[in-house]
This record gives structure tokens, sequence and C-alpha cells, in this order.
């Protein structure tokens, strides 16, 4: 949907797949403003640009396409050798998390992924009350 919006807004044509548009659809119902596009339906050429998951794109049948893989993992992965890698992260990053959670004021914080051990320590440090899921952990 990030993607989908900073197309539109520089008025390129989008294409989306039916899974894409259906939850698209659910951001607008939110009032997120996604801008102009259209739901591909197996056309040959698309004058613009098609986004798909990525497990849908070798069922595209648009004649001549290019191939773009945009993800986070993009500066530190080859997803494939004839994409584009465009690097777009689809969730926070360490910052965003310390802000988000100094917006909301939550009375107590679990992290899990990544660098959860770190942010609950650096949480703990802002006076929250914060701790790391452990991947085991089937109970809080």
């Amino acid at each position: 949907q990030e993607l989908l919006a900073l197309l539109a807004r520089e008025n390129i044509p989008v294409w989306v797949s039916k899974t894409v548009w259906q939850m698209s659809k659910v951001y607008e119902g939110f009032g997120v403003d996604l801008g102009d596009y259209r739901l591909y339906a197996d056309e040959g050429s698309v004058p613009g640009v098609l986004i798909v998951p990525p497990q849908k794109a070798r069922y595209v049948k648009v004649s001549n396409p290019g191939f773009a893989a945009v993800s986070g993992w993009a500066m530190t992965r080859r997803f494939n050798r004839d994409a584009t890698q465009i690097p777009l992260s689809d969730h926070a990053d360490f910052g965003e998390l310390l802000r988000y959670v100094d917006r909301v004021k939550p009375l107590r914080v679990w992290t899990t992924h990544g660098y959860a051990r770190e942010l609950a320590s650096v949480l703990r440090h802002r006076g929250y009350d914060a701790c790391p899921l452990t991947a085991r952990q089937f109970a809080i």
C-alpha cells in the first residue's frame, strides 16, 4: 500500500492484483488515501506498473514485463537476477518503534523479533515496563 500511494503521487498508472486490491480497500476503509489504481484482470499489457505479491509474479500474463523486487531486504539480499532491487521496508525501524511507544505511552510492552532484547532494554531505560518474548514462550 505504501508503494501504491508513492506511485499514485507521481501520477504513474498502477494496476494491482486481486489480493492487493482487497487489502487496499481495507486501508481506504480506515481513511488512508492510496490514490488512483485499477484492478488487474489478466490483460495482455499494462501501460504502467502492476503490483502483485512476490509469490504471484510468475503467473502474471503481461507481454515484455520488467520486474522489481520491493523490500526492506533489497539492500542485503538478491531476490531475482533479472529484477531491479528497490529497498522499501514494510515495517517500522528501531527509532520509529521508540517514537510510537512514546506517543502511545503503554503500561506494558512485550517485544519480539529482531532486536527484541535491545528494544526492551532501551524502553526500560526510558521508564517503560518492557520485556522481550522468547522464541518458545507460550504465555505472558
